[in-house]
């Protein structure tokens, strides 16, 4: 991981917005499989040279999929991070190397971030009506945010690496859903590395690992959605070869009360949505659980703070930022390479 390890803590959670990333220019000699995974869908592409045992990688894939959700779900009861919501505070949860490594990481962005990343925000989520079961659009009071404001908190999870085990110090609950389709991703692209696969992309609810090119004469080509409500439109097109990205926006998951309009997209250092111009946010890295949680935590922080970060670390990031005559954007120096298209206006 290429972010600073000495970077001030920093809290962030986002409810992750997929902006539809596609293949463009569909290619009838590529070989597609895709399934159900994590309440959405996944999607892998090859290249027709590394399709001879197509059968045999969906059967893999989806085995792989469905030991990942047993172990990361929040919507299996019997998982082993709800398993972990659950144990006593202050005791020490034996898990598995997936989740540890998992866990880990999260709290280095949180870190990074400042605590625009924070994977203890869910009861937050919840409470201004952008959970799983969507309840309502009533603006919570100050009370009950300042309530729920003291369960949250990453800094108060502790992992244990070498001994494979999780803790936490005051009682509080872990949703990895802003990082764990994105570690998703990387896991199908390992196991594809593993069976000598060499050019493929990798899709799960919009976050996207590409290895090699589609074709002798082309790079994986990857849409960027323009945050257009009620419509679909490409803002930019990016070339990828051996790269993951993410993408999050705020621009179809809200609601307004009052005039005002609500984000889905909380803030876990205040406990109310953000406010700033900040649309959509696409990140490259090497990983996809990185580049997953990164987008998150700048949607978080907004155009300005996400974009100064991001330039601090070196990441190559690409921000929509909406304006009153419509879109702006502005990039790192790092996504400028993998830039091939951008929209018209």
């Amino acid at each position: 991981m290429l972010l600073r390890k000495t970077a001030v803590a920093f809290v962030v959670f986002t409810i992750v917005v997929f902006l539809a990333l596609r293949s463009l220019n569909p290619d009838p000699n590529l070989i597609e499989f895709n399934g159900a995974t994590m309440g959405t869908h996944y999607s892998i592409k090859l290249s027709p040279n590394d399709s001879s045992e197509l059968k045999y990688f969906k059967s893999a894939v989806d085995d792989l999929l469905f030991r990942f959700e047993r172990q990361m779900s929040t919507y299996q009861q019997h998982s082993e991070l709800m398993q972990f919501n659950r144990y006593p505070v202050g005791k020490w949860f034996p898990a598995t190397k997936e989740l540890v490594d998992l866990m880990q990481e999260s709290l280095l962005i949180s870190e990074i971030t400042l605590g625009a990343f924070d994977i203890t925000v869910g009861p937050l989520v919840r409470l201004w009506g952008f959970g799983a079961d969507h309840k309502g659009n009533k603006v919570p009071s100050e009370t009950e945010i300042d309530d729920l404001l003291n369960q949250i908190g990453y800094q108060y999870i502790e992992v244990d690496k070498i001994n494979k085990a999780l803790k936490k110090q005051k009682q509080l609950e872990v949703d990895l859903s802003a990082i764990a389709k994105g570690r998703a991703v990387d896991e199908v692209a390992h196991l594809l590395d593993s069976m000598d696969v060499a050019n493929y992309m990798v899709e799960i609810g919009g976050e996207v690992r590409t290895k090699g090119r589609r074709s002798v004469e082309r790079a994986w080509q990857i849409g960027i959605e323009s945050p257009l409500i009620g419509e679909r439109a490409v803002q930019a097109v990016v070339s990828l070869q051996q790269d993951a990205m993410a993408s999050s926006g705020d621009y179809r998951n809200f609601f307004e009360s009052g005039g005002v309009r609500y984000s889905h997209t909380i803030d876990p250092r205040t406990g109310y949505p953000v406010r700033h111009q900040l649309a959509a946010v696409t990140v490259i890295r090497d990983s996809t659980s990185e580049a997953d949680a990164l987008a998150t935590a700048f949607m978080v922080l907004g155009p300005q703070e996400g974009y100064d970060l991001a330039l601090k670390e070196s990441i190559a990031a690409y921000f929509i930022i909406k304006e009153d005559s419509g879109f702006t954007t502005k990039m790192t120096p790092q996504f400028k390479p993998y830039l091939t298209q951008v929209a018209t206006p």
